[in-house]
């Protein structure tokens, strides 16, 4: 029995994912955001005017598919991709949550209900953003067309609901108040998805662009502050830097 995985094994698991028919069409999706090719139909693309099923896509262009399947990973909630992993990593990740709950037996009850309060707070804020990150991706692939701006909107003030209660639990984290702010301004703001349509197709390109590069970058810092949620002993420990 092998016990490292190797990139081969990765990139099985995100075709299989990718390839799911829950998953088709927002690869399709995902392929068209990325300027990998255009619609044709749910589960075809138009390549240099060729119309292709997505499973001759991924033969003939296999550093696309694995571009644009890594995107809509990464664009899950729970935000990771595949990696390869090592037999003694496995184990450490069985064995960590096994005795990290057994430290947690004697802790305080105080401090327990602190991890369980930070770890239902982490969920719920990675999942609004989860909504977000999709209505955008949805918006800019439909080229503002099928009427996705209330739907932004929408997850736009949800999300901004999340991290006003994080601001509120943690007021001495301006990571928090600074993430809710940059959904009020450019390229993330609600004035940047009015007038897309009648829109030049340059415009709406450029437009798009600056809307992933923005979520990418505001994923990240996001990520970081979920992850101080989980953590409240550690980050009681570094106030002002979550």
């Amino acid at each position: 029995m092998p016990f490292f995985r190797t990139p081969a094994d990765a990139d099985d698991t995100l075709a299989v994912y990718c390839l799911a028919p829950p998953m088709r069409s927002e690869l399709a999706r995902s392929a068209v955001v990325l300027g990998l090719g255009r619609h044709d139909t749910a589960d075809r693309l138009s390549v240099n005017g060729r119309s292709l099923a997505l499973e001759d896509w991924r033969a003939s262009r296999p550093a696309d598919f694995k571009r644009a399947c890594q995107a809509l990973y990464q664009a899950r909630p729970e935000g990771s991709l595949p990696q390869s992993t090592s037999w003694w990593q496995k184990q450490a990740e069985l064995l960590i949550p096994v005795l990290i709950g057994a430290l947690l037996g004697f802790l305080p009850t105080g401090w327990r209900a602190a991890v369980d309060r930070g770890a239902r707070d982490a969920t719920a804020l990675r999942t609004a953003f989860a909504e977000f990150q999709r209505s955008v991706v949805t918006f800019v692939a439909d080229g503002g067309d099928g009427g996705g701006g209330g739907e932004v909107t929408v997850r736009r003030g949800e999300l901004q609901r999340q991290l006003s209660l994080v601001a509120v639990i943690h007021p001495s984290w301006p990571a928090a108040r600074g993430l809710a702010d940059r959904l009020d301004q450019e390229p993330l703001a609600e004035p940047s998805f009015l007038g897309w349509r009648g829109a030049s197709p340059g415009y709406r390109e450029r437009a798009g662009k600056a809307m992933t590069t923005a979520l990418s970058a505001y994923a990240a810092e996001l990520d970081r502050l979920a992850l101080a949620l989980t953590r409240p002993v550690r980050s009681a420990l570094r106030r002002g830097r979550a």
